[in-house]
């Protein structure tokens, strides 16, 4: 048990996850309001210009498949996303 003024060690949730926001939410977006295309989930993939929930589903799948997107431009991978949406969205999302 800590001191008053100390942090606990492992002060997270003892389910693992931190203790602190909801669960795959953490990092999702950056202090410039981009959506993290490698960690945000369905609903705030679903903020981007362009993306619905079919599209959002596309994402998490290519990179369920893929692995982490190492550029915006990969988006353009995705079947559905091309040239014209990529340019609709690429304000809107960072890696």
């Amino acid at each position: 048990m800590p001191k008053k003024g100390e942090a606990a060690l492992g002060s997270g949730g003892a389910d693992g996850t931190g203790g602190s926001g909801g669960a795959g939410t953490a990092g999702a977006s950056n202090p410039g309001g981009k959506i993290n295309i490698n960690t945000a989930d369905i609903t705030q993939l679903q903020t981007i210009t362009g993306v619905g929930p079919v599209t959002a589903q596309k994402i998490i799948d290519y990179r369920t498949e893929n692995g982490r997107f190492s550029s915006i431009e990969d988006l353009k991978n995705i079947s559905g996303i091309g040239e014209k949406t990529f340019e609709k969205m690429k304000g809107d999302v960072t890696v």
